[in-house]
């Protein structure tokens, strides 16, 4: 234990302050960190269009992978609509579903605004698909006034979280070494992706869990 002036740290505690310093960039996952988890409205929105019982995300992975590495929505349907013995839905359903449970999380863009004027570069890293990524971006842009420095989008890289590959394009995209990122994703398999890189990596299911994360790593 060592003592500097008035006020006496452990080593634990200058190791943590020394780890917490070197963060210089941010990525947040959209889905369920800026905007509110549109899942369950996505899924009521397909089972209405589709008529089926429940529609799982789990059991469509695949399909609803290959569309988020820049696949097409009509491909999607044809895949879904195969498995569930249903005629395909016409391309724009994934959007509709999006928007029936679009909650933007006002707080949370407030927070990266804020670590954005700070000096701490701010990112997206996210599983997304290019009709979300259309609609969102303007938003954003136009509507929020908040600009990323960098979009790490798996509909533009080709692949998608937890794969090694989306990581090592956001730390090339970022400009920063994965030591200095600190990543917000509501999926454990996704953060668990991450600290592998050697990134700082924590699970936010909510604005609560970004502002205590926030705070924990001083960054607030």
């Amino acid at each position: 234990m060592g003592c500097d002036g008035p006020v006496c740290m452990s080593d634990e505690d200058s190791d943590d302050t020394r780890h917490r310093g070197r963060i210089q960039a941010v990525y947040f996952d959209v889905g369920g960190v800026i905007i509110d988890d549109p899942v369950p409205a996505m899924a009521a929105r397909f089972v209405e269009e589709l008529r089926i019982d429940a529609f799982s995300f789990k059991k469509h992975a695949p399909a609803i992978a290959q569309f988020q590495r820049g696949g097409s929505e009509e491909q999607l349907w044809k895949d879904v609509a195969a498995q569930e013995d249903r005629v395909a839905a016409a391309p724009g359903l994934w959007l509709e579903g999006i928007k029936k449970g679009l909650g933007i999380r006002q707080d949370v863009i407030a927070m990266a605004a804020t670590l954005q004027q700070a000096g701490i570069r701010i990112g997206v890293l996210s599983n997304t698909e290019r009709p979300a990524v259309d609609y969102f971006l303007p938003q954003f842009t136009r509507d929020i006034g908040l600009r990323f420095d960098s979009l790490v989008l798996s509909c533009d890289v080709g692949c998608v979280k937890p794969e090694d590959a989306i990581y090592a394009i956001a730390e090339l995209m970022m400009g920063v070494s994965g030591e200095e990122l600190l990543f917000l994703d509501d999926r454990e398999e996704n953060v668990v992706a991450a600290r592998n890189r050697g990134w700082q990596a924590e699970v936010a299911k909510s604005s609560e869990d970004v502002r205590r994360i926030l705070d924990d790593h001083a960054l607030r």
